[in-house]
């Protein structure tokens, strides 16, 4: 920035010239003007001072508070984080010190890891010591099996009350990295102590999510235990961990209060900083943010101190201003005492000049013009002098005669310039003008003079001679002229472009040196009897570049003639379509291809079928068509994502194309549906053999988005001519036959047949009667008692639809309900199902039966309605029924499709009163995370677990760690397919409340359900 001296330079001149003046003349021009503007200086000085000092001090207060709640905010999500950290940490100890004590005596992180109450990135060592200090179970090899004499073993075997310990940051003894151990206290029923479970923590895991960005250079995160010993700190890129910060001002604040706010320099560099602090008491831990003052405040110290330069700058220019002003007054009134000679001598001079001539002063008004100038202007003298060329001529053509008057004033030299003047009419023309600057005897600046003269004419002539050289050159198009004799005569820059020949090469040749040789002579000939003819030809030609590309380009060739019609001239206008070519072509193939995978699509997949099948006709060959599908692989994009289940196709379509050969072709129909075709089969033998080597391509795992997987597919065939005489035909059979092939397990062939045909019929047959069934009240439910494992009482039925078909008698669920998904008919068979049992349980609370509540399974699409709780609710309200006599369950698959609405749905449900189930628990893809947020009462453990339990040792540990996360969130426990009288035993020892299977029961019709819900009563009352 200017400094004062810089900016009063100017202030000092004008105060010398006056110093050089009369003082009795220049006395006697001062007034109440001058007086006025030196005051309104001084004033705006004092109003300048007063408002920047105000404005820094706000600005500085501002950021000082805006940086205390920066570090204040870090500080709780520091807290927040830490916390969660260390209840998920205790509630992952607590599971592993409940299972030990249960019995177990293998501990694996590996199952800690998948239920992610573990996170082996910051767990790196993990084992449970018993009440004696003895090594009992760890997940890796630790050298000293005593560990009574470690600390955090101590303070908890010696302090009943306290259950997790967090201590001091030491290095491993096996890996020499840091980590702080957390032991949580192991007690039995009694309460005695039974041991201790102990992890190492990374300590840097609590500070990563902090980095420069959040804390700046100087910036520091710490997390500090009640013993002044950090467990971990962070400045900038560098973590410290184990530091001794007894004598820190931090300690002390948090001892005096358990949150807080102060200015203060930490003892390992003495850099002042903003922090906060917050006591995380039931772990004796305080987290704390830092944020260095300097930096902080380093923006806005800057800008007062540019706010300082401005007030020099201001206050030199209102200065200047002031002087200015006043010194332009006195040397005004002066210079009007000589302005009326001076007019009159340059009236004298203009007189005598023919051409448009004038006069300015400094101001560049006119002073004088001459008899020309006021024929052009349209006006009379009087009319022009005294005004600018603003008061004349429109804004444009004003400000470049002030901007030329302005140049010649300054720099002093003569400028000849081209001018647009307006006429009186409104026409435009251009002239050539000649300025020159005017100074007086002393060599002090008067104005200016000029001359004119009109060069319009020229001017016109000139511009379109440029336009046509520039059109020649600018166009895109390539353009070639030719002689009568069609020899080269000119050539433009895209011309040289397209070609690559330079114009040297090709002036005086003939065309014919572009040719490609992919026309013929008859082409040339008829291209030239058409110009010659009509004067014009126009159409795609290929041509050859100077490096020998042969390239296509859309060219027209018109004839020149002159006045007598004689043709004296041949010009070529020539675009180069290379890139259009390539568009087409690439729309050609977007429109024929799988986007995803790059087989052909459909439309596709079925011209080369049809062209197949026309050589087949031809050769007198078979042909082949194989439909394949991916089983589950709606699992890979409800679990991992669309973005996952798209590389995996993309790797199944690499793999086909793989096991073909070159006559065959694949393609992708949509989904995860695929079409192979297979020409030249001489024996369905060979088709089974490239199914089975289809198949045997799939044993390997697939590699997607992290994940090793293992997906299997069912293939079904056709062939051509045995089971259909066209396309649509064959892949109706094979469609038909891949079907037939996930019913027999999946994973496997299977060929077309009738009997594939017939059951086809069959399920549209089924799905029309289904239609029907709802009508004609052929539905039923069976409801299937829930028993109280603790009291042997029947505490619930669960709902189960049956199908009265009239002809095939009946039908359980898993013959119709997969017809009903696929039909639409789910929606209509799930509100009768709800409103049937609502009803029924009406039906047994009037008749005075006691049952806790009715348990009715909810469908997917019923699920994701938008409005399924005020469905659900309407229902309950026709039917008269409490919300608390209800039960909805819902399988592991639906709650996780979109979690966010799901727990909004559930509370929804709960806040009615309505009681929520997973059912089939452990079969799907639940998300622990997810789960401690659903506000659930029950959770079903699936049959599969059940049914070899006690004897399975796998399906006796998934069930009591389900039983074990159940009882850790809260809920109840029921447990599917109870059979025999071990697995009730082991699940009510093992405190299990619900059972429900073909021990107690099977699935009975509402009216036997009465009858044992009344002997039920009947014996409790005797």
């Amino acid at each position: 920035m200017p400094d004062l001296d810089t900016l009063a330079s100017p202030t000092s001149k004008a105060l010398s010239m006056l110093r050089k003046l009369n003082p009795v003349p220049w006395l006697r021009y001062m007034g109440l003007w001058e007086l006025a503007v030196m005051l309104f200086s001084l004033l705006l000085l004092a109003m300048l001072w007063g408002y920047s000092a105000e404005r820094a001090e706000q600005e500085l207060r501002q950021q000082t508070d805006a940086a205390v709640q920066k570090a204040h905010s870090l500080t709780r999500l520091f807290e927040a984080q830490t916390s969660k950290t260390l209840k998920n940490l205790d509630l992952a100890l607590e599971f592993v010190a409940r299972d030990y004590l249960a019995g177990g005596r293998q501990l694996q992180l590996a199952q800690l890891l998948a239920s992610k109450l573990l996170d082996k990135n910051t767990s790196r060592e993990l084992a449970v010591i018993n009440e004696r200090g003895q090594l009992a179970l760890t997940v890796s090899e630790m050298p000293n099996p005593d560990l009574s004499d470690r600390e955090y073993f101590r303070i908890l075997r010696d302090s009943p009350a306290r259950r997790l310990y967090i201590g001091q940051p030491v290095r491993s003894r096996s890996t020499s990295k840091w980590l702080i151990p957390v032991a949580h206290r192991m007690t039995g029923p009694g309460g005695e102590f039974k041991g201790i479970v102990v992890c190492g923590i990374d300590p840097a895991y609590f500070v990563d999510d902090f980095n420069r960005s959040d804390l700046n250079e100087s910036g520091v995160v710490t997390l500090l235990g009640g013993d002044g010993i950090t467990r971990a700190l962070r400045r900038g890129d560098v973590d410290r961990f184990g530091e001794d910060t007894r004598s820190n001002r931090l300690l002390e604040k948090a001892q005096q209060a358990p949150a807080g706010d102060y200015v203060g320099a930490s003892v390992f560099d003495e850099i002042p900083r903003f922090q906060s602090y917050q006591t995380l008491i039931d772990y004796d831990l305080i987290a704390s943010v830092g944020l260095s003052v300097d930096e902080s405040l380093a923006a806005v110290r800057e800008r007062v101190r540019r706010y300082r330069q401005i007030e020099l700058l201001a206050s030199g220019l209102i200065l200047m201003f002031g002087a200015t002003v006043i010194v332009g007054s006195v040397l005004r009134r002066r210079a009007q005492e000589r302005a009326h000679v001076q007019e009159r001598q340059r009236q004298a001079i203009l007189d005598n000049i023919s051409e448009i001539a004038w006069f300015k002063d400094a101001k560049s008004r006119f002073l004088a013009v001459n008899l020309a100038f006021t024929q052009m202007a349209g006006r009379k003298l009087e009319d022009i002098v005294g005004k600018t060329d603003f008061e004349l001529w429109p804004a444009p053509l004003a400000q470049a005669y002030f901007a030329n008057d302005q140049q010649v004033m300054r720099d002093g030299v003569r400028l000849e310039v081209e001018e647009d003047l307006a006429f009186f009419d409104g026409s435009i023309r251009t002239f050539e003008s000649t300025k020159s600057r005017v100074t007086d005897g002393d060599g002090r600046l008067v104005g200016t003079v000029g001359i004119a003269r009109d060069i319009t004419r020229r001017k016109q002539e000139d511009a379109v001679r440029r336009l046509s050289a520039k059109a020649f050159e600018s166009v895109a198009e390539g353009i070639m002229v030719t002689d009568e004799n069609r020899c080269i005569v000119s050539v433009n820059q895209a011309f040289c472009r397209i070609s690559g020949y330079q114009p040297d090469e090709v002036l005086g040749k003939h065309p014919r040196l572009l040719q490609s040789g992919r026309h013929d002579k008859a082409f040339y000939q008829g291209m030239w009897e058409e110009i010659n003819s009509k004067g014009f030809w126009q159409g795609e030609i290929w041509d050859r570049r100077k490096n020998g590309e042969i390239f296509p380009e859309l060219l027209s060739i018109s004839a020149v003639k002159d006045d007598a019609g004689k043709t004296i001239h041949y010009v070529g206008i020539c675009s180069d379509i290379t890139s259009l070519k390539g568009y087409e072509e690439r729309l050609r193939y977007q429109a024929e291809h799988d986007a995803l995978t790059g087989l052909p699509n459909r439309f596709q997949f079925q011209e080369r079928f049809s062209a197949m099948l026309e050589r087949s006709d031809r050769q007198g060959t078979q042909v082949a068509v194989m439909m394949l599908d991916l089983d589950r692989f709606k699992h890979v994009n409800d679990s991992l994502g669309h973005a996952a289940g798209d590389q995996l196709l993309q790797q199944v379509a690499g793999r086909l194309k793989l096991c073909l050969r070159q006559v065959d072709i694949v393609g992708r129909f949509g989904g995860d549906e695929f079409c192979v075709l297979l020409g030249d089969v001489s024996h369905p033998k060979s088709v089974a053999t490239i199914a089975n080597k289809i198949l045997d391509a799939f044993g390997p795992p697939f590699s997607v988005a992290g994940h090793e997987l293992f997906i299997s597919c069912s293939i079904g065939a056709s062939c051509y001519p045995a089971d259909a005489a066209d396309t649509e035909g064959l892949l109706k059979n094979a469609d038909a036959a891949m079907y037939q092939a996930k019913s027999a397990g999946r994973n496997n062939f299977q060929f077309f047949s009738a009997e594939i045909n017939a059951r086809a019929m069959e399920t549209l047959l089924m799905s029309s009667s289904l239609r029907l069934a709802l009508e004609r009240n052929e539905l039923l439910l069976h409801y299937q008692p829930r028993i109280d494992l603790r009291t042997g009482r029947i505490s619930g039925a669960e709902a189960l639809v049956r199908w009265q078909h009239p002809e095939l008698g009946l039908l359980p669920p898993n013959r119709f309900i997969s017809i009903a998904e696929e039909t639409g008919l789910i929606d209509a068979l799930s509100d009768w199902v709800l409103k049937q049992a609502c009803r029924q349980m009406r039906t047994w609370l009037d008749a005075g039966l006691k049952l806790q509540r009715v348990a009715v399974n909810l469908a997917a699409r019923q699920f994701s309605q938008t409005d399924c709780a005020a469905r659900i609710g309407a229902v309950l309200s026709e039917c008269g029924l409490d919300a608390r006599y209800l039960e909805l369950e819902m399988t592991e698959s639906m709650v996780m499709q979109q979690p966010e609405r799901v727990v909004q749905v559930l509370t929804e449900l709960k806040r009615m009163g309505i009681a929520l189930a997973i059912d089939d628990f452990g079969t799907g893809y639940s998300s622990l995370s997810y789960l401690k947020r659903f506000p659930l009462d029950y959770l079903k453990i699936d049959r599969s677990f059940v049914k070899d339990i006690p004897e399975n040792s796998d399906d006796v540990a998934i069930t009591l760690a389900i039983i074990a996360m159940a009882k850790s969130l809260g809920l109840q426990i029921i447990a599917e397919g109870v059979e025999t009288p071990a697995q009730r035993d082991f699940l009510y020892r093992h405190a299990c409340e619900n059972g429900q299977g073909y021990l107690f029961s099977r699935p009975v019709v509402a009216d036997q359900l009465a009858i044992l819900l009344q002997n039920e009563h009947n014996s409790a009352s005797s």
